[in-house]
């Protein structure tokens, strides 16, 4: 067999000759006669074949695999580089985070403690205000710790730290609070920027309604439908006109937060406030 055999086969009296497992290609099967002595003589006989090659043998076949893999090498370089920057992203939040939120408490205990040293008559004011400022450099720290925990992405778990945020805020101020949160609440998953913004925004509107709105009742909803998150926050305060809430900068701010995720920000009569 030319193309896969050297020499001529011995002579044998079945007349058959098998091949198995012939690679793709081109063959010419051979055949011819021979004497007593082993010399040939007569016509050689030839039969030209092609095995055709199997899918996976092809040319084609190899390059979708080469591209294939190339492909699957550049989305997995791809993803690895997201990956660095996402973490880049978040070191760099907790620089700043930890730069503009503790530095700033710290900055203001080495003040206080300076000028108590000056004014030994306001010590003990200087003091509280020291102990205050440390405070909320702890609630700084924890709220950094808080947000990068991973088991803490469940929605669930940010209703229990608004929860906690409120009750701590409100209680002190003979505030009363209602709290209402959907029981589906563990079925969805928010990232650690996101979660952060939510925090932040439901603590400032806490914040200003202790401060200003002269309240007494205060009521939380949270609900959860079609995968869609909807916090509203309502008081029974004095209140605040539109235009006042749409010129200040914490309202600013807070609608930032929230159209940055593609939410929704809404200010209701003043007493209301809905996040979406």
């Amino acid at each position: 067999m030319e193309g896969l055999e050297q020499d001529w086969r011995e002579p044998s009296v079945a007349h058959q000759a098998f091949y198995t497992n012939l690679s793709p290609g081109y063959y010419v099967f051979k055949v011819r006669t021979i004497d007593d002595t082993g010399k040939p003589y007569g016509k050689e006989l030839k039969m030209p074949f092609y095995v055709q090659p199997a899918y996976h043998q092809t040319l084609w076949f190899r390059g979708a695999m080469i591209a294939l893999l190339a492909l699957l090498f550049y989305a997995f370089y791809k993803y690895r580089v997201s990956q660095i920057l996402k973490m880049q992203t978040i070191r760099q939040k907790i620089s700043q985070d930890l730069h503009d939120d503790v530095g700033t408490s710290l900055t203001n205990i080495e003040i206080l403690a300076h000028l108590s040293t000056k004014v030994p008559t306001d010590a003990i004011d200087y003091s509280q205000k020291i102990m205050q400022a440390a405070r909320d450099s702890n609630e700084a720290l924890h709220q950094i710790v808080w947000s990068l925990k991973p088991e803490n992405d469940q929605l669930e778990q940010i209703a229990i730290k608004l929860t906690r945020y409120a009750i701590e805020t409100l209680e002190p101020l003979d505030i009363q609070l209602k709290i209402d949160m959907s029981s589906n609440l563990k079925d969805l998953k928010m990232n650690t920027e996101k979660r952060q913004d939510l925090f932040l925004v439901f603590k400032e509107i806490i914040t200003n309604i202790s401060k200003h709105a002269e309240a007494d009742i205060v009521s939380v909803v949270m609900d959860l439908q079609r995968n869609i998150l909807q916090l509203t926050v309502e008081d029974n305060g004095v209140g605040i006109s539109t235009k006042n809430a749409e010129a200040g900068n914490g309202m600013k701010n807070m609608r930032q937060r929230i159209e940055k995720w593609k939410g929704k920000f809404q200010v209701s009569s003043g007493k209301k406030i809905k996040v979406r």
